[in-house]
């Protein structure tokens, strides 16, 4: 598990969405810790379906989720505004979580994971965290004040938590996001010329892209892998559905919300489609392949993420 209290010292790749809510957290912190009112549905309007509201009725395992976020209940499964350390049934994820809410609450300073570990359905997950201490409101202070004696103002009692998954989830729901958005957009007919020349970077660093799995397909289904060969079809199929939202980038020109979703974007490849080639190509034990299919990668990546430029 990758650990940074307060991103100090600052991993070397953090979750750029979840570095994007520390650096609001952190303008909202400027005179001690934000109370969950300074941080209103509007500010968190980008980081909403992953986020959580968790409230500490005592010791750190005395705690409820007030609030989630759509997109953590589809992952689950279901709603779990209510429910507290009690649903964690496997001993992994029980021990970690209370580990992380441990450090924030002992530190009152955030916390950023990168954590693996099966959880209580049984399921493989590979996530992010930031997790950040709140102040606790003016009311509840008082409350408790009036039936234990007096209380530091400063003391933690809820946390919000941002939580993203890696690997193949994280590129589904952010290109299903991303479709989403564009599906909203009024795109003008013609695209700057400038985009237009961008367009052409694009298309040749994706078909570069597409014919290096290619490549890496065949060459692990003649070396008698099928199961890595089926899974690079599968990263295969997603990158030329890839061109459908590129297309739409493209057309948007300068009217795509490149402030809402650049994040999107570089998580999309760093945090999503990178780790799924390592996860596939590194069971190949070839080097020399991973890297050549990764450079292809980050090509891709930056070609995308200058359209905004």
């Amino acid at each position: 598990m990758t650990t940074a209290i307060d991103f100090d010292p600052v991993p070397i790749h953090p979750e750029p969405r979840l570095w994007s809510l520390y650096q609001l957290w952190r303008r909202k912190a400027v005179n001690g810790l934000p109370a969950t009112h300074d941080l209103d549905r509007v500010s968190l309007a980008r980081w909403r379906s992953n986020l959580m509201l968790i409230r500490f009725k005592g010791a750190v395992t005395d705690y409820e989720i007030e609030w989630e976020g759509p997109g953590l209940q589809h992952y689950y499964g279901t709603p779990r505004a209510g429910s507290g350390v009690e649903t964690l049934t496997a001993t992994r994820e029980r021990d970690l979580l209370i580990e992380q809410y441990g450090a924030v609450l002992t530190t009152g300073r955030p916390a950023y994971f990168d954590s693996a570990f099966t959880n209580s359905n049984g399921v493989f997950a590979h996530q992010t965290k930031l997790i950040l201490p709140l102040s606790a409101e003016p009311q509840l202070i008082d409350r408790r004040r009036a039936n234990r004696g007096a209380i530091d103002g400063r003391q933690i009692h809820r946390v919000l938590v941002g939580l993203y998954f890696r690997g193949m989830n994280n590129v589904v729901d952010i290109v299903d996001r991303l479709n989403d958005l564009a599906d909203q957009l009024a795109c003008p007919k013609g695209a700057p010329a400038l985009i237009q020349r961008r367009q052409a970077t694009v298309t040749a660093r994706r078909d570069f892209l597409s014919a290096q799995l290619h490549g890496a397909e065949k060459s692990c289904a003649e070396l008698g892998q099928p199961q890595i060969a089926a899974k690079l079809r599968t990263t295969l199929f997603i990158v030329s559905d890839m061109l459908r939202l590129e297309g739409r980038m493209i057309e948007a020109g300068p009217s795509w919300p490149w402030d809402e979703t650049r994040d999107d974007v570089a998580s999309l490849f760093d945090f999503g489609l990178c780790d799924v080639i390592r996860a596939d190509l590194g069971q190949t034990h070839d080097a020399a392949l991973l890297s050549e299919v990764l450079v292809a990668l980050e090509a891709y990546r930056d070609a995308l993420l200058a359209l905004g430029q």
